[in-house]
């Protein structure tokens, strides 16, 4: 009798566990929804600004000397080292004699303007020689064998010849003094002074 008891009561017990565990899982089920759609995707988002340059880096240091380039050809020969034709103008000029005791005119000598002339050997040398004094004059140059013979007042002659020689040469007025001829004279008292120099030199 008390076994039937106790199985009974087991029973009900059983029965309501059933009951609860049937009514829990309904309402598992129920609180627990279908899965949801998946919503729209959200818009872009705005592009960011533009970073600012950075600050520019160092100066690079030189690269080395790159080696000389080959030397250049010779270039002509200069105008200085071939003869050349060299032409003078060459005027008998007269000088002044101050006296230092009154600071008045003393006197007059004649002399070649100019008096010196260069040219290099084996130069080829023209000399137009002019006299406008009032007495007859000429050049010579004994060394190169240069004559214009008499020059009349007012006169002038050319004279070519070549510098085949270096040196130091004089040229000189060719006509002697004769004080006694009427005018025009020959010469002048002064003919000593009436010099100068052609220098010649070596290329």
């Amino acid at each position: 009798m008390e076994e039937s008891r106790m199985v009974k009561v087991l029973y009900r017990k059983l029965k309501w566990f059933v009951i609860v565990t049937s009514l829990f899982a309904i309402l598992l089920t129920a609180c627990t929804g279908p899965a949801g759609v998946t919503g729209p995707a959200g818009p872009a988002g705005e592009k960011g600004t533009t970073g600012s340059v950075g600050p520019a880096g160092p100066i690079g240091t030189a690269g080395e000397r790159g080696p000389a380039g080959p030397s250049g050809s010779q270039g002509p020969a200069g105008a200085g080292l071939t003869p050349q034709t060299r032409t003078a103008n060459i005027t008998m000029g007269e000088a002044i004699i101050i006296s230092t005791d009154t600071v008045n005119t003393a006197g007059t000598f004649r002399r070649w303007e100019p008096d010196t002339l260069v040219a290099f050997k084996g130069d080829k040398i023209v000399l137009n020689v002019s006299n406008p004094r009032t007495s007859v004059h000429s050049l010579v140059l004994a060394d190169f064998a240069v004559d214009t013979g008499a020059i009349a007042p007012q006169g002038r002659k050319t004279v070519e010849f070549t510098a085949d020689k270096a040196g130091v040469f004089t040229f000189r007025c060719g006509i002697r003094p004769n004080l006694s001829k009427d005018i025009p004279r020959e010469c002048d008292p002064d003919h000593g002074r009436m010099t100068g120099q052609i220098i010649v030199l070596e290329r």
